[in-house]
């Protein structure tokens, strides 16, 4: 799980843009939080006596779609000390520019308690508090798990541990994670009926899936200026929609490297649940390809070679298909989308950091996605010099 905590102010992202109001990130002290915390937690154990917080903190590495704690435990029952390390994930205030317009913890909270008892590797959900009353917004409890995690600042493609291993612990990576998405994506999805979408009228799992997307992409450029590059992309794919599609599985919806916590190479943790839901299987493994892709093209952007080897296009399908997965289907309509759902992300997050005075205002909105050009050679049937 990755957190960035954005403190600051600005004004539009371009020449025109409307004025932005003022924007408030909590700013609560370590201390302040136990404060709140503790009585809390003391009502989530029955019998239990002392529960004191021996430290809260955020961790350093971390993304925008929420903000995470890690909390370190005591308490007494029974006459014996015990202690647990856990992680509190909260919401993002309403007036804090969130990257999503919906942020649905007990959505996520049930998506995390039915992928473990499915047998998928997650941090256990233990407690959620759905109210907000509490920290100003609504936040879940979960078990703290301990490996290592592909960076993101820096990309691992820049350096790391992913990039300074061999060869053949990057492919003993790759394959296990594959892996785990087959796995995944057997689970039964009559279980997990409530990531049905409840006002959609498409008739299709994966229209169903797509329709949000687009109303996603109105709602960053309300009232600021539209991208070009996500109309062009939106109108793509909209032309060039699969005339069938694949059996709807339970699909991670994030899946990349990413967010996974590795031991010796093999994933031990899976997070980041929020985008879950029931959709053709290529959704993720487009979206795994693509996030991969975007953090190369950036090395290449740097002049660095990266990790063209590594989870390249070929080698990702033939390992789903050897781990018992469906053979995919028009993988390249699946990758623009892939593609296209990424760059309304980074447009977000560009204009937000923006209005938020961490970077200048651009004349262009579309070079708030790095991956421009990237994307731009995907619309037009071309594929980097680096991927099969």
């Amino acid at each position: 799980m990755h957190i960035l905590s954005h403190v600051g102010e600005g004004d539009g992202i371009g020449a025109g843009a409307q004025e932005r109001p003022r924007f408030r990130v909590s700013d609560r002290s370590p201390e302040e939080l136990r404060r709140r915390l503790e009585p809390w937690l003391s009502g989530q154990f029955p019998g239990a006596e002392d529960v004191r917080i021996d430290s809260v903190h955020a961790p350093p590495a971390n993304g925008m779609s929420s903000q995470s704690l890690l909390l370190d435990v005591r308490w007494r029952s029974d006459g014996r000390e015990n202690a647990a390390a856990w992680v509190a994930r909260i919401a993002p205030a309403e007036d804090a520019w969130p990257v999503y317009p919906r942020y649905d913890l007990e959505r996520q909270f049930r998506t995390l308690r039915a992928i473990a008892a499915a047998g998928i590797p997650a941090p256990r959900a233990l407690w959620l508090e759905p109210s907000g009353d509490l920290l100003g917004a609504p936040f879940l409890v979960m078990e703290r798990v301990y490996g290592q995690v592909p960076p993101d600042v820096m990309p691992y493609t820049f350096e790391g541990w992913v990039l300074d291993a061999s060869a053949e612990q990057r492919a003993r990576m790759q394959q296990a994670t594959i892996r785990l998405l087959a796995r995944l994506h057997a689970v039964d999805p009559q279980r997990f009926g409530f990531l049905e979408p409840v006002d959609s009228s498409a008739a299709t799992p994966l229209g169903r899936h797509l329709a949000p997307e687009a109303s996603y992409v109105e709602w960053i450029v309300e009232g600021d200026a539209r991208s070009p590059l996500l109309d062009r992309g939106f109108e793509w794919l909209r032309a060039n929609v699969p005339a069938e599609e694949g059996p709807p599985v339970v699909t991670w919806g994030d899946a990349r490297i990413g967010n996974v916590m590795y031991r010796d190479f093999e994933p031990v943790a899976v997070f980041d649940w929020e985008t879950a839901a029931l959709a053709p299987a290529e959704l993720d493994l487009a979206w795994f390809v693509w996030l991969h892709w975007s953090f190369q093209d950036l090395a290449v952007m740097a002049g660095l070679p990266g990790l063209p080897d590594f989870l390249r296009v070929g080698e990702v399908i033939s390992g789903y298909a050897r781990a018992g997965g469906r053979p995919p289907q028009d993988f390249h309509w699946h990758l623009v989308y892939a593609a296209i759902r990424h760059s309304a992300v980074m447009s977000r997050v560009g204009r937000r950091m923006v209005a938020f005075g961490e970077r200048k205002p651009v004349g262009d909105i579309d070079e708030l996605v790095f991956n421009r050009r990237l994307v731009e050679k995907l619309l037009d049937g071309q594929w980097p010099d680096w991927a099969d």
